[in-house]
């Protein structure tokens, strides 16, 4: 598990280093993600990079997991992305409790429906590790997910205005004859 807690950090210091290389300033930097049963934040530093923080809400199973992804194609209204997820998970049900981890390599796909209002999906292969007692059990999975993503602070993109034709004349200069 050591291993995979340094690979993820190498992996995470990769994403922002090429994000600072090539960054942009024209995407929304914070979002609310909302999918079942789980909440999040999205906080988008960079053009290439986008970090999320989730969190479900099912009494039963609490999973806080962080997930950093890199968008390798923007094409309006998509994007594509991969990355990588890591998860706590605690159950406690009736008749069993315990604890867990989970990590999640993905690729995906977000189209903006508005300028404050996406739909994206996902699909990876898990990789979860549960505890209970004396009990363990380890195994992948694969694992899906669509959500919807709100930009709340998001501003409209302008029109650019056509240019008019004055404009992209050049004076030429003119000289005398000798």
């Amino acid at each position: 598990m050591h291993k995979n807690r340094i690979v993820f950090i190498l992996l995470f210091f990769f994403f922002c280093v090429a994000g600072k290389v090539i960054a942009e300033d024209d995407f929304p930097k914070y979002g609310v993600t909302l999918g079942n049963p789980w909440l999040g934040v999205k906080y988008t530093p960079l053009s290439l990079l986008s970090l999320e923080f989730r969190t479900t809400f099912d009494p039963e199973v609490k999973i806080a997991s962080f997930r950093g992804n890199c968008i390798f194609c923007r094409k309006n209204p998509f994007q594509v992305f991969a990355g990588l997820e890591y998860g706590m998970i605690k159950f406690n049900m009736p008749d069993i409790s315990g604890s867990g981890t989970m990590i999640t390599p993905f690729f995906g796909s977000e189209y903006a429906i508005s300028h404050r209002l996406s739909l994206a999906a996902d699909i990876g292969y898990s990789w979860i590790r549960l505890e209970s007692g004396n009990a363990s059990l380890s195994g992948p999975e694969y694992v899906f997910n669509i959500w919807l993503v709100l930009y709340p602070f998001a501003k409209p993109k302008e029109a650019k205005k056509p240019a008019s034709k004055t404009e992209n004349i050049q004076p030429r200069k003119v000289t005398a004859p000798h």
